[in-house]
């Protein structure tokens, strides 16, 4: 999840188009077989829809996923070029 002033930063970095006006962004993450997958987007997007969420974007790539490049970007921008090294264990 991305408040909006982490999304901002990591715009800077990223430039995926998340909206940077958004109070947050909450990236998810499905992993399993095609059907599992398919499954696990409809149950979470209608979730997400009958919580209020204003906009939903599924990625059909792993080009268009960007939730590694954006947990990268977010560590290098509170860290300011430190040598962190974040845990793989972070979705």
């Amino acid at each position: 999840m991305l408040d909006r002033a982490a999304a901002q930063a990591v715009e800077e970095f990223v430039h995926a188009g998340y909206d940077t006006g958004a109070a947050a962004i909450l990236l998810c993450e499905s992993d399993g077989t095609p059907e599992e997958v398919a499954e696990e987007i409809e149950r979470l997007t209608t979730l997400l829809e009958t919580q209020g969420a204003t906009r939903i974007e599924v990625s059909t790539s792993e080009a268009e996923s960007c939730s590694a490049s954006t947990r990268q970007a977010l560590f290098r921008t509170l860290n300011k070029g430190t040598s962190f090294c974040p845990s793989t264990s972070l979705a």
